[in-house]
């Protein structure tokens, strides 16, 4: 499916070849599916004659900038894109498009320019869209995209904070188009892979570390990839690209490939590199913390494995489980002696609990008070 990098290649070819010069023939299809809003001859009138002052894009959508208006828009679907008859087109690793033949299979749109130059728009698959607005910018579907990657990626402190409100997978989270415009499914498994984070992750789970390398993948491999045209011959070797397509389980980097289907789509993991972390945690009570009570936390991967020593024979310590949040409770044994049992609590039963927030730093306070009273004895012996 083309992606960012491929659509930003044909923007970039009909750019080198059409831009400035008039269209003087086109000619679309009729196909109500593809052509949306519009009827093929509206089409093929707001396109005669006009002259092509600029090709412009965001995220996986194009459109043309002519003398007059309204302008077309395209989406490229799973399998459109661009022909320029004599100068090829962008290649797709799932699709072979016949840059010899003319008119090409399965175009929709065929243009002519003043300068000699012939172009088709194809779509084998038919998910194409191509539609006549007079503002894109300011239309649907332009107006609901997030911000595009390679001209305005938001700043860090931005993308943490947006990404952190957010309950889906990371994968899902980066394919909603209205977080970030124009990664598509091979994308996001290559940052992800990249940054070592495991696709089924919830956003709002990710640690201030993963979510920085995150941002900075989806810069990395977007830039590299545009500045090759897309060419996949010219992606580093190094990259899950290469071996992620057909579900055919091989290797990258000496570690197998598996696949799983995260927020409906087919996802390509590596999991001796991309780990799920489990951010559930149980803290233990201990002697003279409010023993008898239940205490219960929900901490991220930051804290999971930090340990709170309460004095010189107990600690408190946190711990990943992948269950239910589970809590303490007292119980007395036949001979009278309270001994305890753990038993897990419904998430409706935990309504009522403490919030997290309260409790870790009330704990932490009196680790901290009973470290202090600790010091000053040992100071004043």
């Amino acid at each position: 499916m083309p992606e960012l990098p491929e659509v930003e290649a044909g923007r970039r070819l009909l750019h080198t070849h059409c831009v400035g010069f008039k269209i003087v023939n086109a000619e679309a299809l009729e196909d109500e599916k593809v052509i949306e809003g519009c009827s093929h001859s509206e089409l093929e009138a707001s396109l005669l004659y006009a002259k092509l002052l600029q090709v412009h894009r965001r995220g996986k959508h194009l459109w043309f900038e002519t003398d007059c208006k309204p302008w077309p828009l395209f989406h490229f679907g799973m399998t459109g894109g661009f022909v320029v008859r004599g100068e090829g087109a962008v290649e797709y690793k799932s699709t072979n498009k016949d840059f010899d033949t003319w008119p090409p299979r399965f175009y929709k749109l065929l243009l002519e320019f003043d300068n000699g130059k012939q172009v088709a728009f194809t779509d084998p698959r038919r998910f194409a869209r191509i539609r006549l607005r007079d503002d894109p910018l300011q239309s649907s579907p332009i107006l609901e995209l997030g911000p595009d990657p390679m001209h305005a990626m938001p700043l860090l402190e931005d993308f943490d904070s947006r990404i952190q409100r957010r309950q889906a997978t990371v994968k899902s989270v980066l394919l909603d188009q209205s977080f970030i415009a124009g990664i598509g499914n091979w994308i996001a498994d290559e940052v992800l892979y990249q940054a070592a984070v495991h696709p089924s992750t919830v956003a709002s789970n990710l640690t201030s570390a993963q979510v920085e390398e995150i941002w900075k993948k989806i810069t990395e491999v977007i830039s590299l990839a545009v500045e090759v045209g897309a060419r996949k011959s010219k992606f580093p070797d190094s990259w899950l690209f290469h071996h992620r397509w057909g579900k055919v389980a091989g290797e990258v980097g000496g570690h197998p490939i598996e696949f799983l289907t995260v927020g409906g789509r087919t996802t390509a993991i590596v999991p001796a590199v991309q780990r799920m972390i489990k951010f559930e945690a149980i803290l233990k009570p201990c002697k003279g913390i409010n023993s008898a009570k239940p205490s219960l936390t929900k901490v991220k991967s930051e804290v999971v494995t930090k340990e709170f020593k309460t004095c010189k024979s107990t600690k408190l310590k946190a711990s990943k489980v992948d269950v239910s949040i589970k809590a303490e409770t007292p119980e007395v044994d036949s001979t009278g002696l309270q001994k305890r049992k753990r038993t897990s609590k419904t998430a409706k039963q935990l309504q009522s609990s403490p919030s997290p927030d309260d409790i870790l730093p009330k704990v932490e306070n009196k680790i901290e008070t009973r470290r202090q009273s600790s010091r000053l004895k040992t100071i004043s012996k």
